[in-house]
């Protein structure tokens, strides 16, 4: 039955069939062979012209008894260095090489070459001619046949295949290392020639990190010779190191733009722009010096959307994620090393009014190197939006710790300033976090005690703050005209500073606006009377620099500077060691005590003497209060009943007021300092009979109670049976030890580099411990700097990622540094392969 579709004859089929047949051979006699995409000539010419030099990773066919396995490495990168050298009598397909080591000219040529055949030893017949005189023996040495084996210590002998004999300079070279010179190996680049210790230095060189690289990149590469695909691979592998060279440069622009938190991105992202940002502006710089930047730049710098050049921005925030997320890694790892660790948290606002809390940990370092301190203070985050209650801040801190896997338990000091919200006794932060762990001792920040003393002091005298106010008032007073800041500035004589700012957060602004006004007070005086005399200026300009002419002319006013820049001087270098991230609680301790003590010795007759006369070098002693009429203190009831008379009353005249202020403001400081010391001491108690053993004055009974007690404390870090007599032991490897712990040294930093932590592993607990507790939140404030260089107002709308990324860049640049490109690259690398695994 038919469906109504027409048939095709069978000879209509068969006609069909040989068409398509006809089609398809002309077709595959139009397609070129496989063969012919891979032919020596077109693959020489591919590689000569590659802009590039070939990075290899291969090496050699050593016998595997040579070679330490466990030591070499997956891929070796090495530049090869085209050389040149004369002509060899050996002549394969156009190709000139030469059998003597020294003369080979390595390209990739020639490497393919030699890669493929058996290499010849060269072995001479006569060895005599290496003969060589050496004075030290008082003899002759020559080259023995016995250089090229290698005795095992099982009696063994392996063939060392890696030699070879220079007829021309009657040396040996080490093949891979000729051909594939990692480093300066003597057997790679110049020639071995010295037959006195021909056997120990061969043994060296074979055990040495360069041989070993050039053995493995020889053998790797080897293997690829022998490969049907070698063409294929051969040009994978060229194309793997080109983008690998770009990737390299583009890594540095990025690790060198991210240390020193400048901005990455412009207005446009082409290439030639003045406005296509910092990022292609450093790879336009670079490629002006480098040809093989400057030829991808010109192939692939503007390609537009879906080309590869990786030179995008997209491509430069990865790697700023990959390179953070290393740092971080590198941070967290040496915390979980360390074990313990201290925490230090603040807030700032930023530009765009988000209120940015610096976490920041403190612990001892892995690795601790010579002359530097082991305990290192790191940025961790910044969390925004926080708020300032101590509850919110307690949450934030225990989800952080739980978000890098770190342990509160493990928290062995809280370091904050003394608000309320911080250090409050019944619900502060710090409170907060000991009910949860009793051993995070709080530290109050003492840089900021620092400065609460010195605000004490001086809000509590009315003399020295209405001081301070008239400074501050000069300063407004110029800084608000660029006028009046110009005749102030034309009436300064060389090395004078110009009027400097008497109120800030910091206590070292006040110390520069003394020293300012007394090293320049004549000048300062003189601008002032100059505009309170000039009719052109508004009337109220003139009556403010009469106004300030007049207090600050003042005797009074002029001892003041005196005093308060010796005085501010001495807190202003305190305060500038407290804030070093290696600063511990016996610093903190040693410094207070030492500013009392400075107070005490300058309280008195002699010192406040001394004080008048370096004031009456710039201003004549006249004193006003006693220009002023005394004031007649009026008589009260019971003393006109009593009929009593004024003869015994005490009346002040200038100096002697002026010496009552000066007590005053020293005793207030005084008072205020022994009460923050106090507070450090108590703490510092703890470990002090660990801290000073070295010292003679300690007894064997102090050690014994100091132990008791500190083991006491921290019952789960310390071993009860063991620690006291570590500690007596200690004591008495310190005292007879001939290596004696170097002045400014820690103890910690002593046990570490002697390695004796096997045998006072307690005593190396409890330093731990004592280096690792943070005595200042100077960090986290430094961490606002680098908040307000990267989240500026052109960069106010950077997201919380990205300003982590980049303020991790920025503040640890010291491990930025340290971090090498083949990592970041291998990263990359490994995120953006689309290869599938079936």
């Amino acid at each position: 039955m038919s469906d109504g579709r027409s048939r095709k004859s069978g000879s209509k089929y068969k006609r069909l069939r040989e068409e398509r047949e006809e089609k398809e051979k002309e077709v595959i006699k139009k397609t070129a062979k496989l063969e012919t995409f891979f032919t020596s000539e077109k693959l020489k010419t591919e590689l000569d012209i590659m802009p590039i030099p070939t990075i290899l990773t291969m090496t050699s066919p050593l016998s595997p008894n040579s070679i330490p396995t466990s030591s070499i490495p997956s891929v070796i990168q090495s530049d090869i260095d085209i050389s040149t050298s004369s002509k060899s009598p050996e002549i394969i397909d156009d190709l000139t090489i030469s059998k003597d080591p020294s003369k080979w000219v390595l390209n990739d040529t020639t490497l393919d070459y030699l890669l493929s055949k058996d290499i010849d030893q060269n072995i001479p017949k006569d060895f005599s001619v290496t003969r060589t005189y050496y004075s030290s023996i008082n003899g002759y040495r020559s080259l023995t046949k016995l250089a090229f084996e290698r005795r095992l210590k099982n009696g063994q002998r392996v063939f060392r295949k890696y030699l070879c004999y220079s007829s021309s300079k009657k040396a040996l070279f080490c093949i891979p290392c000729r051909l594939f010179g990692v480093g300066n190996s003597k057997f790679g680049s110049d020639a071995y020639v010295n037959w006195n210790n021909v056997h120990s230095g061969l043994t060296s060189h074979e055990n040495s990190p360069e041989h070993i690289q050039s053995s493995t990149i020889f053998i790797n590469r080897s293997k690829l010779k022998n490969r049907i695909d070698l063409g294929l691979q051969l040009q994978i592998q060229n194309e793997m190191d080109y983008w690998r060279k770009v990737l390299q440069r583009v890594v540095a622009v990025v690790k060198k733009l991210g240390s020193r938190g400048l901005a990455f991105r412009g207005k446009n992202e082409q290439f030639g722009s003045n406005k296509n940002g910092n990022f292609m502006m450093c790879l336009e710089l670079i490629s002006e010096f480098d040809p093989f930047l400057s030829n991808h730049i010109a192939t692939y710098g503007n390609p537009g959307q879906g080309k590869t050049s990786y030179l995008s921005s997209t491509i430069c925030e990865e790697f700023i994620s990959l390179i953070a997320k290393k740092v971080f890694n590198v941070i967290i790892d040496e915390i979980n090393h360390s074990k313990y660790f201290s925490i230090v948290v603040d807030s700032t606002p930023d530009i765009s009014h988000i209120d940015e809390l610096s976490f920041v940990v403190r612990y001892v370092k892995r690795e601790i190197q010579e002359n530097t301190p082991a305990e290192v203070e790191r940025f961790l985050k910044f969390i925004p939006n926080v708020g300032h209650k101590a509850k919110d801040m307690l949450d934030v801190v225990i989800s952080t710790l739980e978000e890098f896997g770190l342990n509160l338990q493990d928290c062995r000091g809280q370091s904050y300033d003394t608000a309320a919200n911080m250090a409050g006794c019944y619900s502060g932060l710090k409170t907060r976090i000991q009910n949860i762990n009793p051993l995070a001792i709080y530290v109050p920040c003492a840089g900021h005690s620092l400065n609460l003393v010195g605000t004490s002091a001086v809000e509590s005298i009315n003399e020295a703050a209405i001081f301070f106010d008239y400074l501050e008032d000069m300063y407004v007073f110029f800084v608000k005209s660029t006028y009046r800041w110009e005749l102030m500035k034309d009436k300064l004589k060389p090395g004078q500073n110009v009027v400097k700012r008497a109120s800030g957060t910091r206590w070292s602004c006040r110390h520069n606006a003394c020293s300012a006004f007394i090293n320049s007070w004549k000048e300062f005086m003189e601008t002032l009377k100059d505009i309170e005399n000039n009719t052109s200026e508004k009337p109220t300009n003139r009556r403010k620099a009469a106004g300030l002419k007049n207090n600050l002319s003042k005797f009074e006013s002029v001892f003041m500077a005196v005093f308060w820049t010796s005085l501010l001087e001495r807190f202003d270098k305190t305060s500038k060691m407290l804030q070093s991230a290696s600063a511990n609680l016996e610093d903190v301790v040693d410094l207070y005590k030492s500013l009392i003590g400075y107070v005490c010795e300058i309280r008195t007759d002699e010192m406040f003497q001394q004080f008048i006369e370096e004031a009456k070098k710039t201003k004549q002693e006249e004193y006003e209060w006693d220009q002023k009429r005394h004031r007649v203190r009026p008589l009260v009831c019971d003393e006109l009943e009593q009929d009593k008379s004024r003869e015994n009353e005490i009346v002040l005249g200038g100096k002697k007021k002026l010496q009552v202020i000066y007590f005053a403001v020293l005793d207030k400081i005084r008072q205020q300092l022994e009460m923050k010391h106090s507070g450090y001491a108590s703490i510092y108690e703890k470990f002090n009979f660990l801290i000073n053993i070295d010292n003679e004055s300690i007894s064997t009974d102090d050690i014994v109670r100091g132990a008791e007690r500190l083991q006491q404390f921290y019952e789960i870090d310390i071993d009860e049976n063991t620690y006291t007599q570590e500690c007596i032991h200690f004591k008495m490897y310190i005292h007879n030890t001939i290596e004696k712990k170097q002045p400014g040294q820690s103890l910690f930093t002593f046990i570490r580099n002697q390695e004796l932590e096997e045998i006072f592993p307690n005593v190396s607990i409890a330093l731990r411990i004592f280096s690792c507790m943070a005595v200042t939140n100077c960090s986290a404030e430094r961490s606002f700097s680098c908040l307000k260089r990267i989240k500026t107002f052109l960069r106010s709308s950077i997201g919380e990622n990205r300003l982590n990324s980049l303020a991790l860049l920025c503040i640890e640049a010291e491990l930025v540094s340290k971090i090498h490109f083949n990592d970041i690259i291998e990263e990359f690398a490994s995120i953006k392969s689309r290869r599938k695994i079936f």
